[in-house]
């Protein structure tokens, strides 16, 4: 790009003390163009000198911003503390046992006061991403006490124990849902009985009917079936876990099928199926 141009070593101009600009600027500088070479040489000297050089067209001088008045300018930095709070991205794994050291499969654990969790695998391992590192995990399972556990920052995994729950009567845990999200952090909300999860642990206590072939045979325990939710909170594909026999499971089951409806899981959003596993214990009359 040519255009024209004057340039003059004079009281208006204020030469920069770099190397690269002192050639161009020195002398006395009089010609319509500049050339492509020269004009580089302004470019280059900008890049390294940090120096603003400032073309004007005929009968202007150009004009160089010193380093000083460049320092002058600039803005400081400041040195006020931030405010802003930093949240620290942290993945926990670990593995889930029982009291004999054995894999329990199908733990819940969740964040405590949020929606994130994660479900243990046939191996009793999991995974998963916090965003605070400060966070408290609670692992949940049927028949067992449940447990918290506060992250600690100085590692990346956690494993825990669960004790069994010999009191317990009843309980209802979500033991995964159907969708995987790998592009983010979803928002999960687990599928729960209509009413809520305490509720209807009350219904199971208090509704059991001790199928008389139980008591003829005088045989207690605990039961554990499993059943999906799905996107529309329709109950289906029951299956029997533990079993204690006598008709104790069919009316688990039975209670579960006529007993309050279901809301389905849902991942940011959208309905997704999931597996529940329900725990409830027949204990003979009089104990």
């Amino acid at each position: 790009v040519q255009r024209n141009f004057t340039t003059t070593a004079g009281p208006d101009v204020k030469i920069s003390d770099t190397a690269l600009t002192a050639p161009l600027l020195a002398g006395n500088i009089n010609r319509d163009t500049l050339s492509t070479a020269e004009l580089s040489g302004f470019i280059d000297a900008e890049k390294i000198a940090d120096d603003v050089i400032v073309a004007a067209p005929t009968q202007q001088a150009i004009v160089a911003k010193t380093e000083a008045s460049r320092k002058a300018k600039a803005i400081q930095p400041t040195t006020a503390t931030s405010s802003v709070s930093i949240i620290e991205n942290l993945t926990i794994t670990g593995q889930v046992r029982d009291q004999q050291g054995q894999a329990l499969p199908g733990v819940n654990i969740n964040v405590k006061g949020s929606t994130i969790g994660a479900v243990t695998d046939a191996e009793g391992k999991y995974s998963l991403a916090l965003r605070d590192s400060s966070a408290t995990l609670t692992y949940s399972f049927i028949g067992y006490v449940q447990q918290e556990m506060k992250v600690d920052k100085a590692k990346d995994y956690a494993d825990v124990q669960l004790m069994e729950d010999a009191t317990q009567l009843s309980e209802v845990v979500v033991t995964g849902y159907g969708l995987t999200r790998t592009d983010g952090e979803p928002v999960v909300r687990l599928a729960e009985p209509i009413g809520g999860r305490k509720a209807y642990d009350t219904y199971l206590d208090e509704k059991k009917i001790y199928p008389q072939q139980a008591l003829d045979n005088k045989v207690e325990g605990k039961v554990v079936i499993e059943f999906t939710v799905g996107t529309t909170g329709a109950l289906s594909d029951f299956t029997v876990i533990r079993k204690i026999g006598f008709g104790c499971e069919e009316e688990i089951i039975r209670m579960v099928k006529e007993g309050p409806g279901w809301y389905p899981s849902y991942i940011d959003n959208e309905a997704v199926e999931s597996l529940v596993r329900i725990k409830t214990r027949f204990d003979l009359p009089g104990k």
